[in-house]
Order: structure tokens, then sequence, then C-alpha cells
């Protein structure tokens, strides 16, 4: 399947319909872009940057308060529908 075009009755594109892998290259793609600006825009920023240790307990402390004590099991995640697995 090709990218098609969806058009109103005047021939003005309105959607488009593309192949699903084409579709997550092109989310992929978009994300390790963000990724980009991300890291430009904190080496831009004159912010006081911690220590990779400080960084790793803080977001535990903050996935804490969203999961609870549950820990992250990638094996269980693997199998989940939801995450395009199985």
């Amino acid at each position: 399947m090709e990218t098609q075009f969806l058009t109103d009755e005047k021939g003005n594109k309105t959607a488009v319909v593309l192949p699903i892998k084409k579709y997550n290259k092109m989310i992929e793609q978009l994300e390790d872009l963000h990724d980009i600006k991300l890291y430009d825009e904190a080496k831009k920023s004159k912010s006081k940057s911690i220590p990779l240790e400080e960084a790793f307990k803080d977001i535990e402390i903050r996935r804490k308060k969203v999961f609870g004590d549950e820990l992250w099991n990638w094996d269980k995640a693997k199998g989940n529908k939801k995450f395009g697995e199985n």
C-alpha cells in the first residue's frame, strides 16, 4: 500500500492514509528530533546539571508517586498488547 490522500468534493486534500510501517518510522524520527531539540536546549541552558545518580533517585521518587512500590516488570509489559507485542 502506498500513501493515499483523501480529498473533499472540491479536490482539496483533507487527510492522509499511511502504511503502518511508514507511520511508525515517521513517529520514531519525530521522537528522535524531539530528543535532539531537548538536548540542544539543555546544552544552551545556564541551569545547573545534577549527577547521574541524583537524577536516578529523583526519577525513582517520581515513579513511585505514579506507580507505587510496584517495580517495573519489563517481561510483563512486553506481553501486554498495549505495548504492541505478542
